[in-house]
């Protein structure tokens, strides 16, 4: 009789101590599984956005190609800037890039690129600039300015070449950082 109510009590021991590691290690397993999950959704958000400032950079250069030809062409005398703004109206990729959206996306998500970025706005403000003295200029009947064509060029080119290098930065960081989704060639 002792020895069927030792059986009984080894067996359900037994039994306690096989759901106590059963649970622990599906425990483990569910914890491991959350993990991975949590860090494939910051890897697609990551991916998400380093994409949404590769193309919102890309549709401002596009658009600043543009605008930058056809303000040129104020500089040389070829257009008056009445007809450089009704050009820029009538472009439709001429829409506003958010450049706040873009600093938001870089310094939550991407801060190892802010420098880059800096280089960009810090062209831009440059172009600005030689664009503002010359519009100045024009105000004060000095038309066309052809002696900011070329400085002016320059710093289109000086924004294009930085914008080039911030996105190759974004893409290789992205390809170096994020791993692959899954898709061919991918």
């Amino acid at each position: 009789m002792w020895g069927s109510i030792a059986t009984g009590i080894l067996t359900i021991a037994g039994t306690l101590l096989g759901v106590l590691i059963t649970r622990r290690g599906n425990e483990r397993d569910l914890k491991i599984r959350l993990q991975h999950e949590e860090m494939q959704r910051n890897e697609t958000l990551l991916r998400e956005r380093a994409e949404e400032v590769c193309v919102l950079l890309d549709n401002w250069l596009n658009a600043l190609s543009i605008h930058s030809l056809s303000l040129s062409m104020v500089m040389q005398g070829k257009l008056h800037y009445d007809e450089h703004y009704e050009l820029a109206a009538k472009d439709p990729g001429s829409k506003e890039v958010d450049f706040s959206r873009m600093e938001m996306i870089i310094d939550f998500y991407l801060p190892r690129l802010r420098g880059s970025f800096e280089e960009v706005i810090e062209a831009r403000s440059e172009l600005n600039e030689v664009a503002r003295q010359h519009k100045q200029e024009y105000e004060q009947g000095n038309v066309p300015g052809e002696e900011y064509v070329k400085p002016y060029i320059r710093a289109i080119e000086k924004v294009e070449r930085r914008g080039r290098k911030l996105r190759s930065e974004i893409v290789a960081w992205h390809n170096k950082t994020l791993q692959p989704t899954g898709f061919a060639g991918g």
